[in-house]
């Protein structure tokens, strides 16, 4: 199937309003996030300044990503599976905002777990680089838990931004899709989907799947990756880092 530029703006249409959506929920995980960060970074004097590097990332707990992500996706969701729903009827339907949110939240609730470990996982990572950066060539005995925590943060001050803003653009992104596919097989009715590319960027491995046609419950073969769609939580950060494809669904049977 070939995709029409009005569908592909259309689509680029959808990004944008996922991400000023997305956007609004930054404050919040920079907030929470610097909050655990001082927390943990108090605890230094408990260890040895040789373990810091090791022990200190083991005790950053970001509890708070399940509400957040949750919040996040539900909040991107429901407008976008509105939307979806909408276009794939041909018509304004009237969605029933509790079968979309109770889809949404049961996919939250079986696969949100995998990408909290993943965010909270590269969140230590950095933290366990800014803490051996932050005590490199001192004097062990002489470096001080001020010091570090002064080092560490004056760290995640230069780089916060790019990172809540990475995750922002990733989950807003996820969100989208995760919603749109939901919401359309909660209908109960059998699709076509075709994996549209949004020209901006685009991979080369996304290139070649611009006009791909598969059924509703066929994968996507995507560099040797299997996705039910774009950011499919089943691809790797190579296949779902700053993806900007679409899929757009037709129901079997129309013209």
């Amino acid at each position: 199937m070939k995709i029409t530029p009005q569908q592909r703006s259309n689509e680029k249409r959808k990004r944008l309003q996922a991400l000023r959506i997305g956007k609004t929920y930054s404050k919040r995980l920079d907030s929470a996030r610097l909050n655990e960060l001082e927390r943990v970074l108090r605890l230094a004097d408990n260890y040895p300044i040789d373990d810091w590097a090791e022990e200190l990332p083991k005790l950053i707990n970001e509890k708070y990503l399940k509400r957040w992500y949750k919040d996040l996706y539900i909040g991107v969701g429901l407008p976008a599976a509105r939307e979806e729903v909408n276009e794939f009827m041909g018509q304004k339907a009237e969605p029933y905002k509790d079968m979309w949110e109770e889809a949404l939240e049961e996919w939250i609730r079986t696969k949100a777990g995998k990408k909290i470990k993943l965010i909270t996982g590269t969140f230590k990572d950095w933290f366990r680089g800014a803490v051996k950066e932050a005590i490199k060539d001192k004097e062990g005995i002489e470096f001080s838990v001020q010091s570090l925590f002064e080092n560490v943060m004056n760290h995640y001050v230069e780089v916060k931004e790019w990172q809540i803003r990475r995750i922002i653009q990733t989950e807003s992104l996820a969100a989208l899709s995760v919603a749109q596919a939901e919401s359309i097989d909660a209908l109960g009715i059998r699709y076509t989907k075709t994996w549209g590319i949004s020209g901006h960027n685009t991979r080369p491995a996304h290139m070649v799947m611009e006009g791909v046609t598969i059924k509703d419950d066929e994968y996507f073969v995507v560099d040797g990756e299997y996705l039910l769609y774009p950011r499919d939580i089943g691809g790797s950060a190579a296949n779902v880092i700053n993806c900007a494809c679409f899929v757009i669904r037709r129901p079997i049977g129309r013209i």
